[in-house]
Parts: C-alpha cells; structure tokens; sequence
C-alpha cells in the first residue's frame, strides 16, 4: 500500500514539475538587472618623462567602475592615454632626425649650454674677448678702433674734433698729444688757458682788468669811461637825457642821483612817480578825498560844503531855501528833512497834502464824516443833536437837530424845525399831504450844500451848516 502512495505521489510530482520550472525560471530571470560597463574619471596626468629634447610623454589611466551584466554593453575605448610634451629645443634649437639640432652659439641635448668663443684662442680678437649668451663680441683697447669683428686699428684722434685739443692735435700709435700756441699754456691733457696778464699788476688797469684769449682790456666801474687803454675818468650822466630822471639830475663822482618835485616821490632810481596822498589819513580831507598828478583835492557830501581845503561844514537848506518845504523844514547834519502840520501828509519828500480823515473808520464819527482841508468833522442825522462826548443823540419829537461838527470841538445846535404837528386831523388826504411834505423837506436838506467854516489850528471851532 505505501509503495504505490509513494508511486502516486511521484507521479504527481512529475505531471506539476515542468510548469514550477518554468516558473522559477522566469523568477531568477527578473531578479538580474541589465547593467552597462562604465569607466571610472580619468587620473591626472603623469610628469613628463623628459623636459625637453624629441621623446617627452606623459600618461593618465582609468578604471572599470561599473562590469558589465545580464547582457550589459561592454566598456569602449582604452584605458591608458599617452601625449607628447616638453619637446622643445631651447635658444632657437629644433628637432631634427630625433635629436635637438642647436643654433650656433650653443650645444647639449636640449641645446641649453652657451659655447664659450672666447676660450679658444680669444675668440679670434685682436685685443679682449667678452663671451654672451649664445655668441661674443670683441672689443679694442683706448686709442684703437674695431675693423670688422676681430681687428682692432689705430684710431687718429685728430681727424674727429681735433681730438678734443684747443689748439693743435699730433696723432700717435693707440693715442695722441695736443699742444697749444704761442700765449698759451697746457692745462688738463686737451685745454688750452690763457696766460693770465691781470694776476700781475691788475694789467695797468686803473679799475678792473679782464683777461682774454691770449689777451686782456680794461674796464671802469659805473660812472667812468675809459681813457686810453688803462685809465678811468667820471662820466657827467646829466649830460645825457637828463641822466634818466624824469624831474631833477645831480651829478657825483662815479655816479648821479635824481630828485622829484614836490608831490612826486622817486620809484626806483630815476622814475617820478605821483604821491597819492589820499592813502595818508584820507589827505586830511574830513569826506571823500581825490588825488591829482602832483596833488589832491577835498569833496564834501551832499548836504555839506567845503571850508578851506579839507573841512566840510555842513549846509543848512532851510534858511537857504533849498529845503523849499510846503510846511516846516528841519535841518540836519549834511541834509534836512520836510514835514506837515496836523491834517496834511507828506507827499514825496517835500510836498503836503490834505489828510481824508473821513477814509478811516468814517472819521470816529457816529454818523456823516465832513472832510476839510487839514481836519474834518462830525455831522448828525436829522432828528439827531451831537452831544458834548461828540455822539449823536435822538432829539425829542418836538424838535429836530442837525448839527455838524468838527472831531474836537463842544457841541453846538443849529435847530431849524422840519417835523409838522399833525394834531387833530383825521382825514386821510392830510395824512397824506403831511408824508409828502416831510419827503420834500428831507429831500432838500440832503441836496443842499453846507458852507463850512474852516480853521488852521489844532482845535478848530465847529462848523456850522446853513441851508
């Protein structure tokens, strides 16, 4: 019995066993990740292998960073880079036939070394040999010159500026010698100097004596002329344009001086020139002072006239009429002023005219302000009377008061009786009768023209209106 269990089983096992096959096959298959191979970054690259000369290189390598798997692509390229560097010839050299060729004047691998010319056979100079870098030259003792680029030749020094010489130049073999004429001494090796005729006795000179090439002339100090050769005689400089001066020339020994006229003063030796007396104490002028050729002169300010040459006093315009005031003058120092009497104004500076009283505030008036000429005064309404204060008060019915008055004055009353006493008449038609007349009344009272009289004093009396 158990044997064909087990037979059973196996028999299962076989029938299910291709299909768990395939699919564990296709589990692992999942489970690889398809990957690409991939470098790692390049290194630096390596130190030249030469520092000059035809084979220098340097390298840099790299590194699989990444195999490639599961049917990955596989990494490019290689792995080592080679490059040329440092093949260089140095001093003009270049690369020929795998080896530096050097230009001449040097040698060596890389032809860095400098051929020293002048160790065989001084270079071929004729006199001293000097090396350089990557040649030489040769250069000649004093006296010879360079024939191409070894000689050296004799140079005759006196064929180029006399050889430096004064006078006469004699040409040697690598040098030369000067010489000097007749009057003359050597000094130095190429100079030629005067002998020096006035070290002994001045020359004869009675001034001074000046030495020349192979020769010396006397010469006098300033206000003296030669006479002869040696002698020195005073020179009369006034004879002469006056010597320069411009005013005054007096002569002296040797010399001259010059002198100025009054109100001039000496600019330098000879020059006159105008003293500005002004610049000292304004030239004692009390205002403004003004300079002349040779003097000055004084002005006063407006308002002042000259007293003497320099004082300034001043000029009173009220009593000489230069004021020409309307009203009052008043003087003051170097000029006056004009004023008005109370009412008037100035206009400008001189003139007076009427103040409008009137224009302010009605005058302080309680009803009609009256201009006049230099005051004004108060006037009342009908049915008014001024009181002593200078108001206006009703007056009672029985009478009617106008009166005019002046701003400062008592007041007075001028009574004429315009109100009509309506007593016992009840009629309408007087009633009437009696409102026409009180307007004519009324109306000729304020047409009619008041005669006014006028006072000049501070306190004017008051006015009295007339019809």
């Amino acid at each position: 019995m158990l044997p064909r269990t087990i037979l059973v089983v196996l028999l299962l096992g076989l029938i299910l066993w291709p299909d768990g096959s395939q699919s564990w096959r296709r589990r692992r298959r999942r489970r690889c990740p398809v990957r690409d191979c991939q470098w790692s970054l390049w290194t630096s690259w390596s130190s030249c292998s030469a520092s000059c000369g035809p084979s220098g290189t340097r390298v840099r390598t790299r590194s699989k960073a990444v195999e490639a798997q599961c049917g990955g692509s596989s990494c490019s390229g290689s792995n080592r880079e080679t490059r040329t560097c440092n093949r260089i010839c140095y001093n003009g050299g270049y690369v020929y036939g795998g080896r530096c060729s050097c230009r001449s004047g040097y040698t060596g691998t890389c032809c860095r070394s400098d051929v020293n010319e002048c160790r065989s056979s001084n270079g071929g100079c004729d006199h001293t040999c000097y090396n350089t870098q990557g040649s030489f030259y040769c250069r000649c003792r004093s006296g010879y010159s360079l024939s191409g680029s070894t000689r050296c030749v004799d140079i005759n020094e006196c064929r180029s500026g006399n050889g430096g010489c004064d006078h006469t130049c004699y040409n040697t073999q690598g040098s030369f010698y000067c010489r000097c004429r007749s009057g003359y001494s050597l000094s130095d090796s190429t100079r030629c100097v005067d002998v020096n005729e006035c070290r002994s006795s001045n020359g004869g000179c009675d001034h001074t004596c000046y030495n020349t090439q192979g020769s010396f002339y006397c010469r006098c100090r300033s206000g003296y002329s030669l006479s002869g050769s040696t002698g020195c005689a005073d020179v009369n400089e006034c004879r002469s344009s006056n010597g320069g001066c411009d005013h005054t020339c007096y002569n002296t020994q040797g010399s001259f001086y010059c002198r100025c006229r009054s109100g001039y003063s000496l600019s330098g030796s000879t020059r006159c020139v105008d003293v500005n007396e002004c610049r000292s104490s304004n030239g004692g002028c009390d205002h403004t002072c003004y300079n002349t050729e040779g003097g000055f002169y004084c002005r006063c300010r407006s308002g002042y006239s000259l007293s003497g040459s320099t004082r300034c006093v001043d000029i009173d315009e009220c009593t000489s009429h230069i004021g020409r005031c309307d009203h009052i003058c008043t003087n003051t120092a170097g000029s006056y002023s004009c004023s008005c009497r109370p009412g008037y104004r100035l206009s400008g500076s001189r003139i007076c005219v009427d103040i409008d009283e009137c224009r302010g505030n009605n005058g302080g008036c309680d009803h009609m302000c009256i201009n006049t000429v230099g005051s004004y005064s108060c006037a009342c309404r009908e049915y008014y009377h001024m009181t002593s204060s200078g108001t206006c008060e009703k007056s009672d019915t029985s009478s009617a008061n106008y009166t005019p008055s002046d701003n400062n004055a008592t007041t007075e009353s001028h009574t004429p009786t315009y109100l009509v006493a309506l007593e016992g008449i009840g009629s309408s038609f007087l009633v009437i009768v009696v409102i026409i007349v009180i307007y004519k009344v009324l109306k000729k009272i304020l047409t009619s023209k008041w005669n006014i009289r006028l006072c000049n004093d501070k306190s004017p009396p008051p006015y009295e209106l007339q019809t």
